[in-house]
Parts: C-alpha cells; sequence; structure tokens
C-alpha cells in the first residue's frame, strides 16, 4: 500500500490532495475533512476497484470507476457521485457499461444509493428479453445497512415492458430476491403479436 498526502493538517483537520493505491484500488482525494468535528467540506474522490471480488463477491464485477463529493457531517452526508461498471456477471445475467449518477446519503447507519442506471449492453440468455435492453433503464433506491441490501421502489423501464420490483440481499452470503409485477404493453411475441399482460415475480 502507497500513501501521499500534499496539503496541511491542524487541529484534527485535512485540507490538501491524498493519494494511495493497493492491490486491490487506487484512489485519490482533494479536499477539506475535518476529524474533529466528523465533517467533510467538498471532498472529491475518485477510486478505481482493481480487483472488487475483494470487498465483494457477488455479483462479479469489472472495471469500477467511482467520481464522488462528499460533503456534511458525518452523520448527514450527502455524496453527489458517478459510479461506472465496465461489466457485471450474476448468475446468467451479463451487463457491460453500466453507469449511475446521482446523489447519495449517509446516515451513520444507513447508506441510500438513488439508481438512474443505464447500460450499454445486457445480456441474460432470454432471446425474447435481450434484444429490448437497449435504452432501457433502472431506477428507485438501494438502502444498505450493515451486510442487509433492500430496496422497495425499483424500476425497469424497457421496450414493452416495465417492472415495479422489492429486493432483499445478504451481502455477506451472497443471497439475494427479487418480487413484484412485471407488465407488457405492446410485447411482440413470436406466431402471437403484440401482448398486453402482468405477472407477478
Amino acid at each position: 500500500l502507497s500513501v501521499l498526502y500534499d496539503g496541511t493538517f491542524a487541529d484534527n483537520a485535512f485540507n490538501g490532495t491524498f493519494r494511495t493505491a493497493g492491490a486491490a484500488f487506487k484512489a485519490s482525494a482533494q479536499g477539506g475533512l475535518d476529524l474533529a468535528g466528523n465533517e467533510a467540506d467538498a471532498l472529491h474522490i475518485k477510486a478505481t476497484l482493481l480487483q472488487p471480488q475483494r470487498l465483494i463477491a457477488t455479483p462479479e464485477l469489472a472495471g469500477v470507476d467511482i467520481d464522488a463529493t462528499l460533503d456534511g457531517a458525518f452523520d448527514d452526508l450527502t455524496i453527489e457521485h458517478k459510479v461506472a461498471v465496465a461489466r457485471m456477471k450474476l448468475g446468467t445475467l451479463d451487463a457491460q457499461g453500466l453507469q449511475t449518477v446521482g446523489t447519495a446519503t449517509w446516515d451513520g447507519k444507513r447508506f441510500v444509493l438513488p439508481l438512474a442506471v443505464t447500460a450499454k449492453a445486457v445480456v441474460t440468455g432470454n432471446a425474447m428479453i435481450d434484444p429490448r435492453f437497449p435504452g432501457a433503464r433502472i431506477g428507485g433506491d438501494l438502502v444498505f445497512e450493515g451486510n442487509r441490501l433492500a430496496s422497495d421502489d425499483l424500476t425497469l423501464t424497457m421496450k414493452g415492458l416495465g417492472a415495479r420490483l422489492s429486493l432483499r440481499g445478504d451481502m455477506a452470503r451472497g443471497g439475494y430476491a427479487l418480487a413484484g409485477p412485471v407488465v407488457a404493453r405492446g410485447f411482440a411475441v413470436e406466431n402471437l403479436g403484440a401482448v398486453d399482460g402482468t405477472a407477478k415475480i
């Protein structure tokens, strides 16, 4: 692990530029961090996860880049961010060119990450669904609390299909469950034509 800091440190407060790198990641930060007052002052962080599997086993991730600005008290923190993932694999799902932009929050116990996810390519192995992914979008809020991951408002919008789902996950054990309605509008089915309908996961 290498560490480089260029700036001031007075009264338990940093103000400057910090760089660090290791086998699993590299990161830089610029701005203010008050350890005595437990507060970040427009702290701009850029990080690349070189070996994401060291942090989270599932889903399988590659090429993770994070660009974020932290501001506020540690128990009332706002995090403006852009997250890009070159590739994510989970079961038969293989997504490439993922990106989301938004403002996350941390209250000292819960991390809330709003989603506005787009992808360059998604393959699930389902010949009826895969061609509809271009232009698809995932929205909603992910809530991280300890090892638990949850959401009650996940939305998926794609050509001819829409879904509103709830998610429950245990990141330590790698177990995840999705549930909710899926609505088809003008969904083209071979030999049947356009189909409207509702199903539940």
